[in-house]
Formats: C-alpha cells, sequence, structure tokens
C-alpha cells in the first residue's frame, strides 16, 4: 500500500507542473549526446540511457528542438516522444522539495530481493532507498541499459516484464542481443490478458520455477480431472 501511495504522490505532483516540454530519442552513444547539450544544460537533461546507441533526452521545447536539428544535420536520427511533460528533466525540478517531504511520511528498508538501481545500473546492496533516493529517482538519468548488462551478469535463465504491455522486454533485447534468457511478459497490448498471462506462467513453470498453485487457485476454485 505504501508503495502505491508513493507512485500516485509522486504521479499528482508531476501533473499538476505547468504542461510543456519535449522529451527526444537519439540514436547515438552517452557521450556525443552529452556532447551535443553542452550549454543547454540549464534547459535540457540526458534522461535516459535505454541501450548503448539510443539516449533520451527532455527539457524546454526550443532547447530540445534545436539540440535535435543540429544532431540531425550532421547525420544523426532521432524521434520526438509523445509526452504531457518533460520527465526527469530540469522542469521537474518545482516539484522535488515537496515530494521528498512528503515521501520522508513513509517508512523504507532494504529491498528483501535483488534490486537494480535505475539510477546506477548495479545492484543496489548497502543502500535503503529512501525519500532522498526516490527524489533522485524522479530527476536523475535512467541507466536502462547498463541495469540489463548488470541482470545478465546475475546469469539469470528469464526476464520478466511486469506491466500493461512487452515493451521493455524490445528494448532488453536491443541490449542484450544475444543473452541466452528466456523473455516473458506479464501482458501484451492488444492480446487478451488471462491468455498472455497463463501462457507465461506456463514458460516460467517449465523453466523450473516454483509456482504458488493454491494462491494461483485460491479466487479460482477448480479440481484435477482424470483421464
Amino acid at each position: 500500500e505504501d508503495g502505491l501511495k508513493l507512485v500516485a504522490t509522486r504521479a499528482r505532483l508531476m501533473h499538476s507542473l505547468p504542461p510543456g516540454g519535449t522529451m527526444c530519442s537519439v540514436r547515438a552513444s552517452e557521450a556525443d549526446v552529452r556532447a551535443a547539450i553542452k550549454g543547454f544544460e540549464d534547459r535540457v537533461s540526458v534522461v535516459a540511457i535505454n541501450a548503448p546507441n539510443q539516449v533520451v533526452i527532455s527539457g524546454s521545447t526550443s532547447a530540445v528542438t534545436e539540440i535535435a536539428e543540429s544532431l540531425e544535420a550532421g547525420g544523426v536520427r532521432s524521434e520526438t516522444l509523445a509526452v504531457f511533460h518533460a520527465f526527469h528533466s530540469p522542469l521537474m525540478d518545482d516539484m522535488l522539495d515537496e515530494f521528498e517531504r512528503l515521501a520522508e511520511g513513509f517508512e523504507f528498508h532494504m529491498p528483501r530481493i535483488p534490486l537494480v538501481s535505475n539510477l546506477t545500473g548495479r545492484l543496489m546492496t548497502d543502500e535503503i532507498p529512501g525519500p532522498r533516493y526516490w527524489r533522485q529517482h524522479i530527476r536523475n538519468t535512467v541507466r536502462f541499459a547498463d541495469g540489463m548488462q548488470e541482470i545478465a551478469d546475475q546469469k539469470v535463465d528469464a526476464i520478466l516484464e511486469v506491466g500493461p504491455t512487452a515493451s521493455l522486454l524490445g528494448m532488453g533485447r536491443h541490449c542484450l542481443s544475444n543473452f541466452p534468457a528466456t523473455w516473458v511478459a506479464s501482458m501484451r497490448k492488444g492480446q487478451d490478458d488471462w491468455r498472455v498471462l497463463l501462457d507465461s506462467l506456463a514458460e516460467l513453470y517449465l523453466l523450473g520455477v516454483s509456482i504458488d498453485w493454491n494462491g494461483f487457485d485460491a479466487d479460482w476454485p477448480r479440481q484435477r480431472m482424470s483421464v
């Protein structure tokens, strides 16, 4: 419940900000993109590293547009993203203090399972992700590509996306094109939710994942039929 409240608080404060700003995906390395935004840092940030050559910038519409046009002139492809706010950019700054103050009302703990941080792209070991951490999570660069590599380094057998689409699975595969894991979605856009969930459950079961069948059957009483 606290996790849901924290997410809802974050979303409410974000949507209370004035609309505007732009996010743009750039097909270039982090180093090249950071060089391109030099001089615009007060208005634009590198907000996501989704793959070694796929970087997202976010901020003032005029500044992002100017940077994208300059990159395009040099042969670098870019794509404007459909968003209402320029997330992770300087345009988020006005909500940070209030968010951190409200987040101090929650009790935070060390993760119970290994957690790869989006802020570092590395496993969290001795840091409790408290109010300051989640403040930085709103504002700092999302190091998705580094996080996927960290997951690969753990030698996992399966990667499951928990969410309404399978978009992150595609991004993850782009980062780990040769990684021998089973990629599993919990839902897929335009497909029947139950069918996708059951197919994914079957895939995980065949991999040897321990399934809580009593929990699975709790709301849907059934019995095994003899054949």
